[in-house]
Parts: C-alpha cells; structure tokens; sequence
C-alpha cells in the first residue's frame, strides 16, 4: 500500500463496516412488490414510497429472459403480496447485499421490457410475447438476504516524489501526454492578504450513482463527455486515484454530463456530488491507458477519453517571489480565464482539494506537480490543489492562480527538503450522507429567472441589453440568454422565442444544449406553436426531469391529443405550484382539463385549486376556463345541478371559445339526463356548430352534432357532417376517433337489422356516398349482400345486381362466387334477361373450374338455370335437351313441364305433368292443397290442349271427387267435360289458364331469395 498504512487503511475498513451496519440498523425496512395483470402486459410494481435510485440489466442468453433490477436502499426487498399472479412471470428472487437491493424477474423470451418511475413506485411492465401471455403453474420465490460490507474504493496511488527546486513532471503518470513548456518567470505581485488562508472546506453533498460498476474496463475507441449550460460554466477536471473528476461552478446546473460514443454502455454510471458553490461529477476511468483532453468552454464543453496518444500544451506554474525583499515564495498559474476556487472534501480520502474553474479549455495546469507545502493533481481544465499546510493562501488575480501563505513557500533550499507524499486525514465524526441518485425533477429555474417580476421586467430587460455592446462573444450570448429567460418567466413567449433565435445565431452549438432545448420547448408551448414544441419538449435528454411531463402534457394537449397527453401527466402538482403567477395557472388550467378528460377527477381538482387561490388575478378569459373546468368536474363527480349552475351562464359570455364549449357541454349534458329532447339537442348542435371555426372546437361540435344525427335515424346526413368533421382537423387523434365512429355507423347500418328499417334508396345513397368505409374480408361482402339482398325484396334487382356483380368480379372467391353468380343468373331471368343470366352461369362455371371444384348440387342449379335461359332465349330444344340428361326430381320435371306449355309442346307439358303428379301420391281419398289442385288442373289444360280425350276423361273420373272440393272445381270442370258438352266460353277459360301458368317461378323466386351461404352445399 503505497498512500494508506496498513493500520490506516484497516481502521478505515472497519469504520466503514460499522457505518454501514449502523445504517442497516436503523433504517433498514421493507419494499413491498405487487404484482397485477393488465390487458396485454403483467406489471410488477416497487413501492418504496419515494423515489429509489435504480438500474435494470436483462440477461437473454438462456432459455429464459432475466430481468435483474439493482435499487440502490438499505431495505429489505418484500415478496408477501406478490402472490397469486403466474401470467409472464415464472419466478421472483430477492436479495440484499449491502446498500444494494436486487429483484431478479424470469420472464418469457420474447417478452418486451419497459420501466419508469412514478410517485416513489418504480415500475415494470412484461408485455406479452407474440404467441399471447404464458402461464405458469407456480411462482417460485428464492429469497436470499444478505447485507455485506461495501467494497472499498480503490487504494489511492502514490505519486513520485519530486525534487522542489523545480516542479517535477513525471510522464509515466500523464495521462493526457501535456507537456509543460513554460520557463521560469519572475512576476511582481501583491502578497495575498493574511484572510486568504486556507478556507474550511464544506461537508460534502453526495449523490451515488444509481451503481457503481467496480469491475475494469477498457474503451478501444474515442468517447466524448458533453457538458453544457445557458449560463458561462467554469470547468476543473481532473485524474485522481483513476477516478476523472468534472467539477463546474454552476450549482443551479442540473443537468448531468453526457457521454456519447459507440461503447457508451461499458462506462459505469458517475456518481454525484453538491458542493455548496458548484457540482462535481465522479466517473471511474477504463484500465487501459488513456489520453484525456478538454475542448471549448464557456456555455459547452466537450472532455475527450481517447485511447489514441494526445499531446497538449498545458500551463505550467511559474516560481515567483514577492515582497520587499523578494524573500517570500509563490507560484502562480497563468489561468487567464479562471473563474472561480471550489473547496470541498474527498468523500473517500477525507482530505480538502481547491478545484480552480476555468472558462477556457486551453487554461490547464497538465500533469502532477508535487511541492512540499501542496500538491498539484493532473488537470485537463484549470487546475486542483491539495494542500500540505495550514495558512494556505489561494486566490485569483485577474490573469491566473496564486498560491503562498505569509512566510513563503518553500521553493529556495530544494535540496534540504525532502518530498512529501499525500497523507490520508481520517475523520470519525464525519459520516458519509447518501442521497438518492433521482432523476432530477427540475430543469427551469423561474425564480431566479424572474428577476422581481413584471413590475420591474422593463427595467432589467432595459440593463441587460444595454450591457450587450461591452461584453465578449460569450458574455454577449450569456447575457441574451438571460434576457430569454427573463421572457419566459414572464409569461412572454414570443420575446423568448425571439432571443433564443439571436442566442443560436451568435452560438450554433447551443442546438445541443439540454437547457435551451427545453426553454425553447416552453416558450413555443406558450406562444401556441404545439407541433414546433413538441420536437424539443420529447428530446431523449428530457427524458429524466420530472418537470418536462408537465409540459409535455400541457403541449400535447394543446395538439388535440389528449390521449397521449393523460399518459404523460403526472400526480406531482408540487413544481406547478411553485411557479410564479405568471405561469402557474397557464400550465395549471390545460393540465387540469388533460385530468379529467382521463377521468381523473381528483387530481383535476388538484390543478383546479391552483387557479381558484389566484382568481381574482385571473383575466376573464381564464375565469370562463376556470369556470368550465370546474363545470366538468361537478359532471363527473355526478353533481349535475352544480355543473349546469356554472355551464349556463357561460353560454352567454363574451368568451366566444368558452360560451361553445360550454354550449357544447351543456346540451350534451341535458340530453344525457333526459332534459331536452333529441331533436331538440340537434337544433342547439346546429346554432353552435358554426359559432366557432378554425381548431379542433369545431371539430368536437360537428363530431357531436354528427352522432345525435346517425342516433336520430339520419344516416346520410350524420355520415356526411362526421366527414365533414373530419376533414377540419386532419391527421389528429380526434380525426382518428371519427372515422373509427363513422365506420362503426356504416356497419351497424348494414350488418344488422337497422337496414330493414332504412327506405331501400336512402341504403343505396349511403353505401355510395361512403363506399370506402366498407370493412375488409368476410364481414365486408356480408355488408354488400345485405344491401343487395334489401334492394331484391324491394324488386330493385337492377341495383342489387349490379351489386352482386361486384362482390363476384372483385371480392368473393371460389364457391362463394359461384354460388353467388348462379344466384344473380336468377335475378336476371326474374327480370326477363336471359343473356345477362347466361353470362352469369358462365361466370360461375369458369370460377368453378379455375378451383377444381366439384359441387354437385351446385351443378345442378347451374343446369336449370341454364335451360330456362335457353328457353327465355328462344333455344327450346336445347334446353329440354339439358333437362332430358337431368335425373327427372320435382324441379326438372317443372321446369320441362313449363318450357313445354310456353312453347305450346303439350304433349311433352302433359307428360311431365304426369310425371310430377305421380312422384306426389297424391290419394283422392284426402283433400287436396291447392298446390296439387293447381297441378291437377294444370295436367287437364295440357291433355286437352294435346287433344288425349281419353287421358282426358280418365283423369276427370280419377279426380272429379277430390277436386270439388276445391277452388279450382269450377274450372277443372270446363276443362273435362266431354267434347260435344264443350262451348267457346271453354276456350276462352283454357287459354285464360295457359296466359297465366309459370310453373318454374316458384325456383327462382325461393333461389333468389335465399342468400348464398344458405343454399345447400
């Protein structure tokens, strides 16, 4: 051990155990898991009550994915209620390991991982993989509690020592290769003033990183850490014990340096630390030998980690010796751009260092220099100080860094001295104060910012730009900047806009600075200009600060997408609250409405209590919102008579926006509670629909106005006011919403029973108004069936057929569309087309044939079908040629029987007749329908017109009996009766008779009736 004894690195050791048990002791409590199954993902909640530093790492190289989620707490991870729930989740273990706390989740493979933290819960949700949730049959558990001691930092190295007549420069530990090419000088300066002592260092604020990787690394390429700022930010960085140390003099600066490079995830996360004055920032370099250098300043610096060897030209400290005797020693270092001397105390070696910030990249001291009275450590900006003595005096001169105290530094008998190497001061009654590693919450500092407010806004706005002309090219940006945040603390957007734009243009580099990024996003929220803010309010380096939700709620409500918006608000109303006036109730009021359009009415109150406390500053455009809101919210809350109270007189406000909005809100809310009517609902929708143009109001009340319309039975009209409304406010969330209402409406019409009740022309003009809500698939040809199926009863068979037409050329396939031609070839010959009907028959047996079907009873069809078109085309031999080659059922022998009797062939009508007649057994014992009495009567025309007198006569003695006791006895008996009995008047009833009979109809109409997925397969 080269700085620490053996003793002194033992008893440092065990103060460290002690400490830690203590803390276990005492604070050591319990983390409950949950454990809940939501739609499509299982969530495991950490609720420790606040907010708990955390780092998940995912293993998926075995057979199961494991998710291992490090919380920095000395609790006691608690597995009591996660119980019950095995969907996504095989197993829970929980360990405990010094200040670390474990959870490891076995979860699916193919299982998707996301996290955050809300409210002191940090959560985790497993999505489903693609194949749908597994369930598990058990939940094994495997608890293993430990609480280790910490492992100690790594032991600090010793520097060489070296000779004092002259800093001595050792290369071997140069990590960033600067040589010092400095001589000698003497300057003549003041002797610093005996107050100029060393200072007592403050007890140093630390934040630990989420976890601290203790395991060596090595880059192999170059990786940048970006810091940046609004405001001029001094820089100290540094190497010490093979940790980089970023010391800035911002303390109001929260945001935390950036590491950027291919290999950014082998860095380990850096650790914390609140100096009073200023932050410092701790990252453990890689094993490897590295150079490290600094680039830029002022409001963005850039500190380069390369592999690859860098020489740089660093400012060395020059000898000098003051007074009247010239007998008093001090060095100086030539920091010209030195900004400020930050004292704090090593958290691991306990002793004071003086970090000097600088504004510059090129002032920096470069490597170690050991002296006996102090020790420079290895600097890559500006430059640290340990010091060896008391009565150190360390001050800044205007042109660098001096250092003495009132006797001299020892630098004349460099010989007589010996070098001294840096002792390790242990302090017991110092213990290390942890803070959590949060996320910060804030990023905007508008109490500061605001500068006295409005009442003195001309007057410093007036100061800090007169000031403009003296200042440097930095100053000058600093200084814009400032009056951009002045603006915007102010409430006055486009005067930050403005001043953000000059700031970019004096500085491009600003582009990538967090803090103008996210002013810029506020200013654009403010000023209305949603799409532009919301590119910089959703930059990824946002992501962390809390306060960011809030306007990134505020903005996407602001774009209509209140959806999105109640995802990203939040339960803490806390940083609201504390803005100034000017602001509070602008964010206070949107958010308030993002609630309760999420149905969380009670943190909408929440919001709502920030305005109310301040109503009577409010001008009476925010009054009327206020109102409003708070209308909304007695609504929810069921408190209808407390809502109307205050939407009433707001329909007669000058606030044109508010007097619609509650116009809107009221006639849907008295049509919900039965009040008014629905007509009487439709004529208030009519006045307020036209009242405001131009945003997504109109929208919502052309939106509403459209449903009343389509749940009134006006579908075409309800239909084109929804498009209409639709097209106002095109690619939002509610132009989304409509159309998915507008297609539900369509379907409903013509999927249900609703289109029996619809006139069969207002159907027809629907479905070709909006022919492209029409749903894909099945339930799309269902939708077109439907129609044509109403307009075939209706008798509008050109229209159903054309389209039929359609479902077979372009939608249906296979037996559908065969089914579904042969189908249509009926409703032609229904409506006396029998080309048409052959074309469709054709159609059929092509479709058919292309799938190498074989539907016989579908054949069959086919064939009658086609013999009737034949016949209706004048082709009557053909057609009984057809039929002849048919097994002779009911339906062939009809069908010949009717193509006989209309070609006047009576002898093949009577036959078939005959036939039919027999295949009904018809008894003459029993009464017959009239059916088989029309059949009867029918065979008798055919006999007599064929002139088979004794057929004739047989049938007529046959059923002479049976038949008088129908309806048609009268008839059947001038068709019968003997020949020298007959008289013209028979005649004419014969061929009244023949006009009349169509003895294939009865097919056609129960086949064009019958809808295709119904006929017999």
């Amino acid at each position: 051990m080269s700085f620490f004894t053996r003793k002194q690195y033992t008893f440092a050791v065990l103060s460290a155990v002690a400490a830690s048990l203590l803390i276990a002791e005492t604070v050591l409590a319990d983390i409950p898991v949950r454990v809940s199954r939501k739609d499509d993902h299982t969530r495991v909640v950490i609720d420790g009550g606040k907010s708990l530093p955390y780092n998940i790492q995912i293993d998926n190289t075995g057979a199961e994915k494991h998710v291992n989620v490090s919380i920095t707490s000395n609790e006691k991870i608690n597995l009591s209620d996660a119980k019950n729930q095995f969907t996504n989740l095989k197993s829970i273990d929980a360990s405990t390991s010094g200040n670390t706390a474990t959870l490891t989740l076995h979860v699916p493979t193919g299982s998707d991982i996301r996290d955050f933290d809300i409210g002191g819960r940090i959560i985790i949700d497993i999505n489903d993989p693609p194949g749908g949730p597994v369930e598990y049959t058990a939940n094994i558990r495997r608890i293993n509690t430990e609480h280790n001691d910490p492992p100690p930092h790594e032991q600090p190295h010793t520097p060489e020592p070296a000779q004092t007549d002259a800093p001595l420069v050792h290369d071997k530990n140069n990590h960033d290769g600067a040589q010092a090419n400095h001589d000698d000088e003497t300057h003549e300066t003041a002797l610093p003033e005996e107050h100029n002592s060393e200072p007592e260092a403050p007890k140093t604020n630390v934040v630990y990183a989420t976890q601290i990787d203790k395991d060596a690394y090595s880059i192999n390429e170059p990786h940048v850490i970006k810091i940046s700022a609004t405001e001029t930010l001094g820089l100290s960085a540094f190497n010490r014990f093979g940790y980089l140390w970023l010391v800035h003099d911002q303390p109001n600066n929260n945001i935390p340096p950036q590491i950027i490079g291919p290999k950014t995830a082998k860095f380990p996360d850096m650790e914390r630390f609140d100096l009073g004055e200023g932050i410092a920032f701790r990252l453990k370099l890689p094993e490897n030998n590295v150079s490290i250098y600094t680039e830029g300043g002022t409001l963005l610096w850039r500190v380069i980690i390369t592999p690859e060897k860098h020489t740089a030209v660093s400012k060395s400290p020059e000898r000098q010796f003051l007074g009247p005797n010239k007998d008093v020693g001090a060095l100086f270092w030539p920091l010209r751009s030195a900004t400020n001397i930050i004292t704090f105390r090593d958290p691991d070696a306990g002793d004071d260092i003086h970090a000097v910030t600088v504004s510059d990249s090129s002032d920096f001291a470069g490597p170690e220099r050991n002296f006996v009275e102090l020790y420079q450590m290895p600097s890559f900006a500006g430059t640290v100080i340990k010091n060896k003595t008391d009565n150190l005096g360390i001050r800044l001169t205007g042109q660098g860094v001096l250092v003495t105290n009132a006797d001299g530094l020892n630098l004349t008998k460099p010989r007589d001295i010996k070098s001294r190497i840096l002792e390790v001061e242990e302090k017991e009654e110092e213990e290390k104060k942890k803070q959590q590693d949060t996320e910060f919450r804030e990023i905007f500092n508008f109490d500061r910012w605001i500068m006295g407010g409005p009442a003195h806004l001309v007057k410093n706005e007036f100061v800090l730009l007169s000031s403009l002309k003296d200042r440097d090219d930095a100053g000058r940006t600093e200084d814009i900047l400032s009056l951009a945040k002045l603006s915007l603390a102010n409430n006055r957007s486009i005067e930050t806009l403005g001043y953000l734009d000059y700031a970019l243009a004096e500085l491009p580099s600003l582009s990538e600075n967090i803090e103008f990024i996210a002013l810029r996003g506020a200013a654009n929220t403010l000023a209305g200009r949603y799409k532009e803010a919301v590119t910089d309010l959703f930059y990824p380096g946002l992501n962390k600060y809390e306060e960011a939700m809030h306007w990134r709620a505020a903005t996407l409500a602001g774009l209509g997408d209140w959806q999105s918006a109640g995802k990203s608000i939040i339960d803490d109303i806390s940083v609201v609250r504390d803005y100034p006036h000017t602001l509070r109730h602008v964010l206070a009021l949107p958010l308030a409405e993002v609630a309760l359009r999420a149905g969380n009415v009670k943190l909408a109150d929440a919001y709502l209590t920030i305005p109310k406390a301040m109503k009577d500053e409010l001008n009476r455009f925010d009054k009327a919102e206020l109102d409003y809101l708070t209308g909304e919210s007695h609504r929810q809350r069921g408190e209808i008579k407390r809502a109307i109270a205050l939407w009433e007189p707001l329909t007669q406000t000058l606030d044109k926006l508010y007097r619609v909005k509650a116009g809107l809100a009221l006639t849907r809310l008295l049509y919900d509670e039965e009040m008014i009517t629905i007509e009487e609902a439709i004529e208030r929708m009519e006045l307020l629909r036209f009242s405001w143009r131009g945003d997504t109001l109109e929208t919502r009340a052309n939106y509403q106005l459209g449903l009343l319309y389509l749940k009134n039975g006006n579908y075409l009209r309800g239909l084109n006011i929804l498009k209409r409304a639709a097209k106002l406010t095109p690619d939002t969330p509610i132009a989304e919403r409509i159309t998915q209402d507008m297609s539900k409406a369509f379907q409903d019409l013509f999927l249900t029973e609703t289109i029996d009740k619809l006139p069969p022309l207002e159907a027809v003009s629907v479905y070709k108004e909006f022919q492209e809500l029409t749903p894909p698939g099945k339930q799309g040809d269902t939708l077109i069936s439907n129609l044509a199926e109403r307009l075939v009863q209706v008798e509008l068979l050109g229209q159903a057929s054309s389209l039929f037409d359609y479902l077979i050329d372009r939608r249906l396939k296979g037996v559908d569309a065969a089914r579904t031609a042969s189908r249509l070839a009926a409703i032609y010959l229904i409506d006396a087309l029998p080309d048409k009907a052959m074309k469709a028959l054709n159609k059929a047996r092509r479709i058919l044939g292309e799938a190498g079907q074989v539907v016989p009873d579908l054949a069959r069809d086919i064939n009658l079908l086609e013999a009737r078109a034949l016949a209706d085309g004048g082709n009557t031999s053909r057609a009984l040629e057809i039929l002849s080659r048919m097994r002779q059922d009911d339906d062939v022998l009809r069908l010949r029987a009717d193509i006989a009797w209309q070609e006047g062939k009576w002898q093949i009508a009577a036959q078939s007749l005959e036939l039919l007649i027999a295949k009904q057994r018809i008894s003459i014992q029993s009464e017959l329908t009239d059916e088989q009495a029309t059949m009867i009567l029918n065979w008798a025309v055919a006999l007599n017109l064929s002139d088979e007198r004794r057929a004739l006569a047989s049938l007529r003695n046959r059923f002479t009996r049976a038949m008088a006791a129908t309806t048609r006895a009268k008839l059947f008996e001038v068709v019968t009766r003997p020949r020298q009995s007959s008289r013209i008047s028979d005649r004419n009833t014969i061929s009244s008779i023949v006009t009349e009979v169509d003895l294939f109809r009865n097919f056609l109409e129960t086949y064009r009736e019958t809808k295709p997925d119904e006929l017999p397969n």
